[in-house]
């Protein structure tokens, strides 16, 4: 830090003090003693998070001293390091997303606030959502929408302007899930001469493919598939029987993507 000044010349001058500190109201005597009017500080060890102000004071062969000259501020050049926090979590309200951070300005005086940004998967470049800084550890996006890909970020921002690196970037979002393919909920068999007929209320359905038919005998844990039918059919012949065995079916519905309804609905029958 270069200092230069001026001083109107006196028989009676014998040196100059020069003065620093955080304030303009409270300077200290950082070098007396000083002969020329010029004088070179070193910045080495002041903190890139500070403003300092510079003032003179001339002493004469009495030391008396004159009063402060007017002050000069400098501000360190080199860039202060500082954290921006994670985004950690989010919950998805009412088809908005909050967002939650921690308060990392709480811990750091430097630290003014927070800017969050938001790109849509497709999107080549970040754009803030809101104007202005931050002063919250939080952010409600009501501009979200569900069934797209968004990414987040955030960043601190010092009282001087300055914006710390971003934080990693977290993908909320996605494709919605396929909606739950409603089951099949009526279901009757009934014995014939050579087979046990299943029926099924016929369902016309522009989502639905087909329907799979299980069985299983009451002691087995779980049903197997035994045959399909396409959509607009509602029956189907078991001619795999045996008489005096009790068979319990049941029967589910699958989409056009394959998403297959749960089991909800059995029935039993004792074939004769």
């Amino acid at each position: 830090v270069q200092l230069t000044w001026d001083a109107a010349d006196d028989p009676a001058f014998y040196s100059f003090h020069v003065l620093r500190g955080i304030h303009p109201d409270e300077l200290n005597i950082i070098s007396g003693n000083v002969f020329e009017k010029t004088f070179t500080d070193s910045a080495d060890y002041l903190s890139p998070r500070l403003t300092y102000y510079y003032a003179v004071m001339a002493m004469n062969l009495a030391q008396d001293t004159s009063a402060y000259s007017d002050y000069v501020s400098y501000v360190p050049t080199q860039k202060p390091r500082f954290d921006s926090p994670p985004l950690p979590g989010h919950e998805i309200i009412n088809n908005d997303v909050l967002l939650r951070w921690d308060d990392v300005k709480l811990n750091d005086e430097y630290i003014s606030g927070y800017l969050l940004q938001r790109k849509k998967e497709g999107e080549n470049e970040f754009a803030s959502l809101h104007t202005g800084l931050l002063s919250t550890h939080y952010f409600l996006d009501t501009t979200f929408r569900a069934g797209e890909t968004w990414y987040y970020r955030v960043a601190s921002v010092s009282v001087r302007g300055d914006t710390a690196t971003f934080s990693p970037v977290v993908t909320i979002g996605g494709p919605l899930p396929e909606p739950e393919v409603m089951p099949v909920t009526e279901i009757e068999a009934i014995n014939l001469s050579k087979s046990v007929r299943i029926t099924w209320p016929a369902v016309f359905s522009g989502s639905i493919d087909r329907y799979k038919i299980y069985r299983r005998l009451p002691e087995d844990p779980q049903f197997r598939e035994i045959g399909s039918r396409g959509v607009g059919q509602a029956e189907f012949e078991d001619t795999e029987v045996t008489p005096g065995k009790v068979y319990v079916y049941s029967v589910t519905a699958v989409s056009l993507k394959g998403k297959e309804s749960r089991i909800i609905t059995e029935r039993s029958v004792y074939r004769e």
